[in-house]
This record gives C-alpha cells, structure tokens and sequence, in this order.
C-alpha cells in the first residue's frame, strides 16, 4: 500500500537520497522531480528499520542460497556418482556412494576457506556470509557444518569434545537413520 506525503516531506527524501548518491546540488534535481515518483513511498520503507532490512536480507539470502546449493548438490553428485561409479563398485565391491563423499568433501574445503576468509581482513557482510555458509553450503551439505564445528573443537584444544562429536553425530546419525528406516517399514511396510 502506497500513501501520499506531504510535497515537502517528499522533497527532503528525494533530495537526502541524491545526496546520499554523491549528486552536486541536490536541492536543485529535488526541486525538479515530478510528485509522481517522490510523492509516493511504500508504507514498508518508512516503517522499516535498517536491523529489520538486514534481517530479512538474511533470510532472502539463505532461501536463495539454500535453492541454489541443493540443485548445486544434485548435479555435482550425480556426476561424479556417474564419473567413478564403474571404477568405485569394482574397487569397493558394491556401490559406494562416492558422490555423497566428493559432496561433503568439498563443502568441507569450502566452509573451511570461508571461514578463514571470514576471518581475515576482508571485510564481508555478515548478510552475505549468512548466506553463503548457510544457504548455499547448507543447501549443499550439512556435513560441512559438522565438519567446522568438529575442527573448531579441535583447533581450541578441545580433542576429547571434537572426538565426541564425531563419534556422536555419526553414531547417532546412523541410529537416527535405522529408527526411521523401521518406522516406515513399519508403518507403510517398505
């Protein structure tokens, strides 16, 4: 929904944005500009705050980059499942799930330069990390939070929680999966 402003609340927006902008002589191109295109704001832009922009930037950007990750994941693990599928079944001697490994491994390399990058001198939105370690890794594997979080633990010195981890989010995770492969079997009788 639109509301009209009063032409001089108008003026002072237009002419604040151009000089914002870096434009010479704001007043002037204010003073031009038509009431159809000042006079107009949406409601939304005047009542937001700039924590609230930024809060639903976020959440934008992990949608986006969680749409973006999976169908990156879907690709990239389809093909390297095709890639080394012969060579990975006669080596294993069953169907390994190489792409699934190939998947995680390389959301691991990611969130771990990431993060290095993160902490170094380059300056980054938190919005735009939010999004790429979320949204796009997220999208992609879970694995490579597990995987920072288990080298966070290590990295501080704290061996016997990152082990712990390790063994508990595996071990868990495999246990998790087998209750829910019952229950369906159960349940729909798969």
């Amino acid at each position: 929904m639109r509301r009209a402003l009063p032409h001089g609340k108008a003026f002072f927006l237009c002419r604040d944005s151009l000089a914002q902008k870096g434009v010479r002589n704001p007043d002037v191109y204010a003073a031009r500009a038509s009431p159809s295109t000042t006079d107009q704001i949406p409601d939304t832009l005047l009542e937001q705050s700039s924590a609230e922009r930024s809060q639903m930037l976020k959440v934008l950007l992990i949608a986006v980059g969680g749409a973006f990750g999976s169908l990156l994941r879907y690709f990239f693990q389809g093909w390297v499942q095709r890639f080394t599928g012969d060579w990975a079944e006669r080596l294993a001697g069953a169907t390994f799930p190489v792409g699934t490994l190939a998947v995680n491994t390389v959301a691991c390399l990611a969130i771990g330069f990431l993060s290095g990058l993160f902490a170094g001198p380059h300056l980054i939105r938190e919005e735009y990390r939010i999004g790429l370690t979320i949204g796009v890794l997220g999208g992609f594997s879970t694995f490579s939070t597990f995987g920072f979080e288990s080298f966070n633990l290590a990295n501080d010195g704290e061996f016997g929680l990152a082990l712990l981890n390790i063994l508990l989010s595996c071990g868990i995770g495999l246990v998790a999966v087998w209750i829910g492969y019952r229950v369906a079997e159960h349940w729909f009788g798969v």
